[in-house]
């Protein structure tokens, strides 16, 4: 009986991840990651979030916790998905600022480094690490 019972709790945990997974596969193919070599310049009319990034114009890519870098016109905008479009994005190129226009405010947010541990991006690494204090 208890062998049953896990074997129906792993199917159980496997059909979960093969649920959660599998609608969500895109064809990246026409789309555009920001990092410091893109250059952008466009108004955002709709965006929608796709595992932890957010989709701009169904063509643009930016990861959801892309932070601000100074915030003296509101205090509720933290990071980059707390501004709903439209807005309008530039984003030079080599520089890994992004400048943000809405309602003639000026917010700027900078690109995460994923070649460098940080701090508001924790990864299962760093996790596990806070959990196991390695």
């Amino acid at each position: 009986m208890k062998k049953m019972i896990f074997g129906i709790i792993i199917l159980l945990v496997i059909g979960f991840i093969v649920a959660i997974n599998f609608p969500l596969i895109e064809d990246f193919s026409d789309t555009k990651f920001l990092d410091n070599k893109t250059q952008v310049n466009a108004i955002i009319k709709d965006e929608s979030i796709i595992k932890g990034s957010i989709k701009l114009n169904d063509i643009i890519y930016l990861s959801q916790n892309t932070p601000h870098l100074k915030n003296d016109i509101n205090n509720s905008i933290r990071m980059i998905s707390d501004i709903k479009p439209p807005y309008r994005l530039f984003k030079t190129e080599n520089n890994d600022t992004i400048l943000v226009i809405k309602n003639r405010d000026s917010i700027y947010f900078k690109l995460i480094d994923y070649s460098k541990d940080n701090v508001d991006d924790p990864t299962f690494k760093d996790l596990f690490q806070n959990i196991f204090k390695k």
